[in-house]
């Protein structure tokens, strides 16, 4: 079962999540006995094998459990499993993955009890994808578009916030939950995509983005606990951030993040384009080329492991059709300068307003 965000696949970790902001629910609907215990977790004796001790079962917040006596859910296995187990439990029916995706759907978030089908029914139910609920589109940057991201005003003049449509998103049940949501737009102003950024911290022992009272995920390749998620189909290495405020344009500033481009922005540089990364794809080379670009100032971040400068030295591969130059900040990056250091910076480096 696949974890990718691609068109007609489901989000598996997204619905472990639903399922845990759903336990009370679940505890209503099956009879079972759980108590918040703090730290995101709840306890109980465990309901797969009927157990008496009130501290046998746990789920976290990670949306995961575990069954500390009989090992009937050892190694933290996922909510979905557990819920096929439950409702296998209380129908007597085998059933699988999708028909389990189903009833989180039609009974977990739209109030609808499909337990008491008849088992033929149950058989019946195959392969229907339900993309509403689990793969956002285009059209879900709707319900971002009236916010305003309060961590970006924290760190960037509210104008600019709201000038670029950076809202958060609070819905437990997207897959942007509790993260800056950024847009992308075309010339017409049209929303074409949008990424993501966490508003978890980095944890220190796994490096991921999540909440500190959860345990680091066994699986660190989901994209949930990244610093950064892109919208399905939105494929950040065929544009540049900030591009549709620019038709043609012969001398730009590259740089590596969205925080950086606003800095940039603020300091009076509006000829800056962030490229979603520490690299520069061909696609991007290409937009700049159509963009009628001639002189480049790339400016990457000054990492402590120098991760910046190496990058800055594979994307000059890419540039060699253009005049440029890689500079360095003196911070660990733009993002973290004043807008008076950056501007005297710049200055100091001959950079230009455009």
């Amino acid at each position: 079962m696949s974890n990718s965000q691609g068109k007609g696949e489901i989000d598996w970790q997204e619905l472990n999540y639903i399922i845990y902001d759903n336990i009370e629910k679940l505890i209503d609907i099956f009879g079972i006995e759980l108590n918040p215990a703090g730290n995101g977790e709840w306890v109980g004796p465990c309901c797969i094998h009927d157990g008496d001790n009130p501290t046998a079962f746990r789920v976290y917040e990670s949306g995961t459990c575990w069954c500390f006596t009989r090992g009937c859910c050892t190694d933290n296995i996922s909510l979905l499993s557990f819920l096929k187990m439950m409702i296998e439990k209380h129908t007597g029916t085998e059933v699988n993955a999708l028909y389990v995706t189903k009833w989180i759907v039609d009974n977990l978030l739209e109030g609808k009890n499909i337990l008491a089908l008849p088992k033929a029914v149950i058989k019946r139910i195959k392969t229907k994808h339900v993309d509403r609920i689990f793969f956002e589109d285009i059209n879900s940057w709707q319900q971002f578009a009236g916010t305003t991201s309060r961590t970006y005003a924290r760190e960037f003049s509210e104008e600019i916030v709201k000038k670029y449509h950076i809202g958060e998103c609070h819905d437990r049940s997207h897959r942007f939950y509790n993260r800056i949501v950024v847009p992308h737009c075309d010339t017409l102003g049209r929303v074409i995509g949008y990424t993501g950024r966490s508003l978890y911290p980095q944890c220190i022992r796994c490096k991921l983005y999540h909440s500190m009272s959860a345990p680091c995920p066994a699986d660190k390749s989901l994209s949930i606990f990244k610093k950064w998620v892109h919208c399905s189909g939105f494929r950040t290495g065929m544009y540049l951030y900030n591009e549709w405020n620019h038709d043609q344009i012969k001398e730009v500033i590259l740089v590596e993040s969205v925080g950086n481009c606003l800095r940039m922005i603020e300091a009076n540089y509006k000829n800056v384009l962030g490229t979603y990364g520490a690299s520069l794809s061909k696609g991007q080379v290409e937009k700049l080329e159509s963009m009628g670009v001639r002189h480049i100032n790339v400016i990457f971040d000054n990492d402590e492991n120098k991760t910046g400068l190496n990058n800055a030295l594979r994307v000059a591969n890419r540039l060699e059709q253009f005049q440029f130059r890689i500079l360095i900040p003196p911070a660990s990056d733009v993002k973290e300068m004043s807008v008076a250091d950056i501007q005297r910076w710049l200055k100091l480096k001959g950079v230009r307003y455009v």
